[in-house]
């Protein structure tokens, strides 16, 4: 899934946030939206960015252009962000203000 950020003032549901299910977990800090017939995850208010909404851009009302013009960042949800990759991906350099919020690297025990 490919998910956007965006500020709520730039943010429209066309379906009214009744019609979506809600699930939260763990500190009940972020909110993830969910369609109740088919179960896509929809939207969010992400933990680490509760001001935002994460959008799943699949769910996203556009043509077929405007689709095509989304600038995709790798990322295999394992290493974590690597700021100057990211930065060299979107044309920054590597003094910029840091384009994504750093996520730690967590490891976990396996049995």
């Amino acid at each position: 899934m490919v998910y956007h950020r965006v500020a709520p003032g730039r943010f429209v549901r066309l379906t009214p946030l009744e019609d979506a299910s809600l699930y939260q977990f763990g500190t009940m800090t972020a909110k993830h939206y969910f369609c109740p017939v088919y179960g896509t995850h929809t939207f969010a208010r992400p933990k680490a960015a509760p001001e935002l909404y994460s959008v799943n851009v699949n769910c996203l009302d556009m043509d077929d252009k405007r689709r095509a013009a989304i600038k995709l960042i790798a990322f295999n949800g394992r290493d974590g962000w690597h700021q100057e990759a990211l930065n060299r991906q979107l044309g920054l350099s590597s003094s910029a203000t840091p384009a994504a919020r750093l996520m730690p690297r967590r490891r976990y025990n396996r049995a």
